[in-house]
């Protein structure tokens, strides 16, 4: 699961990228699934570009964003396979963590999107030894 966090931290890092909000409209619940988790993650970081990002940065980016945030989540959800997103072998997955991640993206300012260095602190708890 320690690779949902590099998905989002990619994702997070591409805005640094680029020079350096919205909410994701799935409901409340818990994230069972990491494939899913990730898309969901995916959904709330690129609302959140397309709202935070001046018209110059999305278009220096356009590249690696897309051109809208619907693109944006077709471009990145890529990563969000059972092969890409699922614990390694050993490791034990923690659905209430995957959520607090979720969660956590959720709460993300303008300021947290721009800055590749921060991620909620739950994502590195979602798989454990």
């Amino acid at each position: 699961m320690r690779k949902l966090l590099a998905v989002a931290a990619c994702a997070v890092g591409i805005w640094g990228f680029v020079a350096c909000g919205g909410d994701n409209n799935s409901g409340g619940g818990t994230a069972s699934d990491p494939v899913e988790g990730c898309k969901q993650i995916q959904q709330i970081m690129c609302d959140k570009v397309f709202k935070c990002f001046t018209k110059e940065q999305l278009d220096a980016s356009k590249d690696k964003v897309g051109l809208n945030a619907a693109d944006c989540v077709i471009k990145f959800s890529v990563e969000c396979t059972p092969e890409k997103q699922n614990c390694n072998s050993g490791d034990v997955f923690h659905a209430d963590k995957l959520q607090a991640c979720i969660d956590g993206f959720k709460t993300f300012t303008c300021s947290d999107v721009m800055n590749p260095d921060i991620e909620p602190a739950a994502c590195a708890q979602i798989c454990t030894k």
